[in-house]
């Protein structure tokens, strides 16, 4: 029985892996996906200037490094605790602990997030982040990215 659980664990993380690793440009944070994000602000009619452009560009390049290796431990951590849920007599300690190692990713995710979205408007000038700011509730960039979309980033 143990081996068979064992087993049906490693292919349920395989799968997992592989469509975390398909949609991880969806789930980056905001904006979404590099490049996408950037014709997303442009779409905003921010009116950019290039070198605003290029160090927004480089922001949300920087972005994406930094919050990678996060979203990467995000989704193991929510495999393993999917796995901890599968057990016959779930061990309640290791739930619980795993469940805050979750939560404290999502923090220092949420943390990048604003950071990320600070740094972003402090490149704009007044007129652009009153028209930001207007988009930023409920348009371009929406709660992190995602229109309508409330909680976290799943």
């Amino acid at each position: 029985m143990k081996k068979k659980t064992m087993i049906v664990s490693v292919l349920i993380m395989f799968v997992f892996s592989g469509l975390a690793l398909a949609g991880q440009a969806e789930k980056m944070g905001c904006p979404r996906g590099g490049e996408r994000g950037m014709k997303q602000m442009m779409a905003c009619d921010l009116n950019l200037t290039p070198e605003q452009t290029e160090k927004a560009q480089a922001l949300t390049e920087s972005f994406h490094k930094d919050i990678a290796p996060l979203q990467n431990r995000k989704f193991q951590c929510r495999t393993e605790l999917k796995l901890l849920w599968m057990q016959e007599k779930p061990d309640v300690e290791k739930l619980k602990a795993k469940q805050k190692e979750l939560h404290d990713l999502k923090g220092q995710i949420m943390e990048k997030v604003m950071d990320y979205r600070l740094s972003f408007r402090s490149l704009l000038t007044h007129e652009q982040l009153a028209k930001f700011l207007v988009r930023d509730s409920g348009g371009c960039f929406g709660h992190h990215g995602r229109k309508g979309h409330h909680g976290d980033q799943d």
